[in-house]
């Protein structure tokens, strides 16, 4: 799992399709589980389908940065997506964004 700092409190992610992304999902919880010091940003480009298991871990995710005064922000995410995210209940948990450059600046734009 490779992060890039994009700015001082702020890192991104892109994940990879979705046979690996209940690894690096899963490697992003216990990273934040022990330091959550910085807001994340999670490129869904290669995602085409999610797992109840990877819902499950952004879950988990959000909760861990929220509990921590940060935030997740979803980018590039597919429609299939999105409306697994509404029929599920859950669009009103994440916050989406078209592309990276949408979610920095929803980031940097408060503070």
């Amino acid at each position: 799992m490779e992060l890039t700092k994009l700015a001082q409190d702020i890192v991104y992610v892109e994940l990879p399709p979705e046979r690996r992304i209940r690894k690096v999902l899963g490697e992003l919880n216990d990273r934040v589980s022990k330091e959550c010091d910085f807001d994340l940003i999670i490129d869904f480009s290669f995602v085409e389908v999610l797992t109840s298991v990877s819902i499950s871990n952004l879950i988990s995710l959000q909760n861990w940065l929220k509990g921590a005064g940060h935030q997740l922000i979803l980018c590039s995410v597919a429609v299939v997506t999105k409306c697994i995210f509404d029929v599920a209940g859950l669009d009103a948990l994440f916050v989406l964004a078209e592309n990276k450059d949408s979610a920095l600046e929803l980031l940097t734009k408060g503070k």
